[in-house]
């Protein structure tokens, strides 16, 4: 789950990463522009960007309490024995719905871990703990082998060999810009978010352009350049409003089925130069 941050002594909103990949895939429906391309192809990506965090999903519907604050754990702090087997559960589940989301989910959970492919300066590999550090490199290797046996199958399809050469690093990029747009909103409250910097933001197969947002207020945010289809987006995701407190698993359970359901409100317009 992701706790968003709060002012101390406020609730934190609690999203789950189901909600996460939603808001990605709002995203990615509303991407594109003159500058911008689109998201081909549109469906098989649509999936993927909707179940990236698949492998989450399952540890969501059972959280296990962060004794430091009574919420479930933050994506980010999850113990690693759990954080592990997520890895391989979303490469599983989008290659099963097609060959090409399969790929692109192998990509993202080498990607997050090894610097999203030089998008980012953070490798997640290098903050694991020596005693899980062997079952980390290990499903690394895993995924490393199966990008390679996925790319071999894709390549039997004309179809899917020319999205191989045309859209996959593309669509990659795509990917992380989405996810990192959703957890922006999703991990920082309104009254926190700072501007920020994505970069590598493909244009098309070839170009990339270095995005920033500002926020202006609670629910208003100025991006430019603008790489989306309407001159404002607008949009709402859901999440339950939990204080930070002393709680078992079974008081948690409890405290996550009471406590209501709730919307965030997110209002992306485009920085007139």
């Amino acid at each position: 789950m992701i706790v968003q941050s709060a002012p101390q002594g406020e609730p934190h909103f609690i999203v789950t990463m189901a909600e996460h990949c939603l808001l990605a895939g709002r995203f990615a429906k509303l991407f594109g522009n003159a500058y911008f391309e689109p998201v081909v192809p549109l469906n098989e990506m649509l999936y993927l960007i909707n179940h990236h965090d698949r492998g989450w999903f399952e540890l969501d519907a059972f959280p296990c309490v962060d004794p430091q604050t009574g919420l479930p754990w933050h994506l980010s702090n999850t113990p690693n024995a759990l954080k592990v087997t997520t890895m391989m559960k979303s490469v599983n589940f989008n290659q099963a719905h097609h060959l090409y989301c399969g790929l692109l989910a192998v990509m993202h959970m080498w990607g997050i871990y090894h610097g999203r492919y030089g998008l980012s300066n953070n490798a997640l590999i290098d903050t694991i703990p020596k005693e899980y550090k062997d079952e980390f490199n290990q499903q690394c290797i895993l995924l490393e082998q199966r990008k390679t046996l996925l790319e071999t199958q894709l390549k039997q399809d004309s179809i899917t060999q020319a999205w191989l050469k045309r859209y996959l690093w593309q669509n990659y990029k795509q990917l992380q810009f989405f996810d990192t747009l959703s957890l922006y909103f999703s991990c920082t409250c309104a009254s926190q978010r700072q501007p920020h910097i994505f970069a590598q933001v493909p244009m098309s197969a070839t170009a990339t352009q270095t995005v920033t947002i500002q926020p202006l207020d609670n629910h208003h945010y100025l991006m430019s350049p603008f790489p989306f289809k309407h001159k404002t987006v607008s949009l709402r995701f859901k999440g339950q409003y939990l204080q930070s407190a002393k709680r078992d698993k079974p008081e948690l359970f409890q405290a996550l089925k009471d406590a209501p359901l709730q919307e965030q409100i997110v209002n992306i317009v485009e920085l007139k130069t």
